[in-house]
């Protein structure tokens, strides 16, 4: 999957991309009305035509207040990420790009495989919300969880200066999960977006357990951006090649020897930091479960998909198993 969204803008939708190219984003919504999105009614677009707007990387001005970006701040500080050197990067990610790629990306890639306009929407794992308010703008409702305070200080900060703060609820989670269990609230979808890889082995275990318990039946869950351990080259974490081939203790060993991690960071710091997936994880997670894995297929190079048809071939594998990134919809039977 290209990561940064490349093949997916050949698909046919009303996107960010007309802001750009200077459509503007009035036209945008009267297009969209036209279509018949019943979430942007008027309590919506003025929040919503700000947020698009905005979201031009060659406009001067800045596209959140000022506490927003004190928030964010507080945010990277707590990880320790200030003095980081990827630092300026990862603050244009998480005020600029993230927000632009799930509404330009992610967006439509859901809607080629579910009805999100009538969906009650369970986000595990939000962050800071960049892909929240891209699901509050085309929801039902959203709920959004995450286990760090800091990130839902500026989630929360970020859907009320976006205008759609009444349409998401937002809930502290403990690692294991267990607020959202017992409750009587079910949903319809459950968002992985970009969460599987930062949590460790008995948190992934339990997480699925947890999701049959709110889902409806026929409830989908989406899989979204996470890392595939299978695939040689790791762009997530490290940038190393083959470093998601070894197993954990040794990855942490070949991570520390090309300096990718500190001395004293241990196994589950790099957990942490992002360590993927494999599909016989995630067919394990769902054993006993009733269920149909579904994928959109994107078209690689020649030589890589010519080699993923080989290794498909010869180990009786799925498809979606060989990707860059486990990118999947499920649906609960």
């Amino acid at each position: 999957m290209e990561r940064r969204g490349g093949k997916w803008l050949k698909y046919r939708y009303i996107g960010l991309a007309r802001i750009c190219a200077g459509r503007g984003a009035r036209t945008y919504l009267s297009e969209v009305c036209q279509k018949g999105v019943s979430v942007l009614d008027a309590a919506y677009r003025t929040g919503f035509e700000r947020c698009l707007l905005l979201r031009s990387t060659t406009l001067k001005q800045s596209k959140y207040s000022a506490e927003f970006e004190s928030l964010l701040r507080d945010y990277f500080d707590a990880y320790g990420f200030l003095s980081h050197p990827n630092f300026p990067a990862w603050w244009a990610d998480h005020t600029d790009y993230r927000v632009a790629y799930a509404f330009n990306v992610f967006i439509p890639w859901c809607q080629g495989l579910i009805d999100l306009e009538s969906a009650d929407v369970l986000e595990i794992g939000c962050g800071t919300g960049s892909s929240t308010v891209a699901l509050a703008a085309w929801c039902k409702s959203v709920t959004a969880c995450d286990i760090h305070s800091a990130s839902l200080a500026v989630a929360r900060k970020r859907l009320f200066e976006d205008g759609f703060a009444d349409k998401v609820e937002f809930l502290k989670t403990a690692p294991g999960f267990d607020e959202l269990l017992g409750g009587a609230k079910k949903f319809d979808v459950v968002v992985l977006y970009a969460v599987l890889e930062h949590m460790l082995p008995y948190e992934r275990a339990k997480l699925f357990d947890v999701i049959w318990s709110v889902l409806r039946p026929h409830g989908k869950v989406v899989i979204y951006e996470t890392p595939n351990r299978l695939w040689p080259w790791d762009d997530h974490t490290t940038g190393l090649l083959l470093w998601s081939w070894l197993p954990p203790q040794w990855a942490l060993r070949y991570g520390k020897w090309r300096k990718r991690f500190t001395h004293d960071t241990d196994l589950e710091h790099m957990y942490r930091q992002g360590y993927g997936v494999a599909y016989w994880e995630l067919l394990k997670w769902l054993r006993g479960k009733k269920c149909e894995v579904h994928w959109k297929y994107i078209r690689e190079p020649f030589i890589i998909r010519t080699l993923i048809r080989m290794v498909v071939h010869l180990c009786s594998t799925p498809r979606w198993g060989f990707t860059q990134y486990l990118n999947l919809v499920i649906t609960k039977l």
